[in-house]
């Protein structure tokens, strides 16, 4: 596909100056004759493909004189060190053969227009440089991609390591010790009591020696003798008969002993203070 030529920028008035040599440090405008140009003429900013070119032609059209602009800012194109509005070219004539001039603008305004044209043109081939870079290195990534999947009948194996010190036998409970802790509950995991204290004992005179009253100590005097059995079982009579002796409002007062005075009305199993 050919290439077509695109216009960039035009700008009806423009002057041509004689310049002088540049001293190394730039051109500077205020050494060129301003008032007298030797050219007036239009401008006109062309591109085609990735080069850009600087044309003067006469109102009717005939090419004055041509400037190709590789870089910006670069020889073919540089602006003066002390205005915004000339700058000086690099003209050829098609033989190899070039010289510098001086352009200007009588608006500053013109002069800005033909600065963001030459720069907006570079600008454009820049990105345009970094697009295909940035394509060309999407498209060497999307190529074929390793299969890590898990094939059929495939497994992984995963070895946990043990912590430094760690053992089988700490890492399970003891059986024994377990056994033992349970023992030491009894039934609905409570704890049993403890062994009944001495505190109530059979009346002296009760119905054990025949002593006064035919019951005895009202309350049942003293806690019966252990069934033969299991030490469970008889764990768990102790416990029973401990909580009736806490439910028990007169448990306190039936461990007093009895003495051998009766009530005065004569009823039997009271106890005297």
């Amino acid at each position: 596909m050919s290439e077509y030529e695109s216009t960039q920028l035009v700008k009806n008035e423009c002057f041509v100056y004689k310049i002088p040599p540049s001293q190394g440090r730039g051109h500077r405008a205020s050494n060129w004759d301003v008032n007298t140009p030797i050219w007036t003429g239009r401008l006109k900013v062309t591109a085609k493909g990735d080069k850009l070119f600087v044309k003067l032609e006469s109102k009717e059209g005939e090419l004055f004189a041509a400037c190709h602009i590789d870089t910006f800012p670069g020889p073919a194109l540089e602006q003066v060190v002390d205005s915004s509005r000339y700058f000086a070219l690099r003209i050829e004539d098609g033989s190899g053969r070039h010289a510098f001039i001086g352009m200007g603008f009588q608006d500053r305004g013109d002069a800005f227009d033909f600065n963001a044209a030459v720069m907006d043109h570079f600008r454009f081939l820049r990105n345009q440089k970094e697009s295909e870079e940035a394509a060309a290195a999407f498209k060497a990534d999307t190529g074929p991609k390793a299969d890590f999947s898990l094939k059929e009948g495939e497994t992984i194996r995963i070895a946990i390591a043990k912590k430094p010190g760690a053992s089988n036998s700490s890492s399970r409970p003891d059986e024994g010790g377990a056994a033992q802790s349970i023992n030491m509950f009894g039934a609905g995991g409570a704890l049993l009591p403890p062994p009944p204290s001495g505190r109530r004992q059979p009346a002296a005179g009760g119905a054990a020696d025949g002593g006064s009253g035919s019951g005895g100590d009202l309350f049942g005097g003293g806690f019966p003798a252990p069934p033969a059995g299991g030490q469970q079982q008889q764990q768990q009579q102790q416990q029973q008969q401990q909580q009736q002796a806490n439910n028990d409002p007169w448990g306190a007062f039936a461990s007093a002993p009895a003495s051998g005075n009766n009530d005065a009305s004569g009823g039997g199993g009271w106890v005297t203070f």
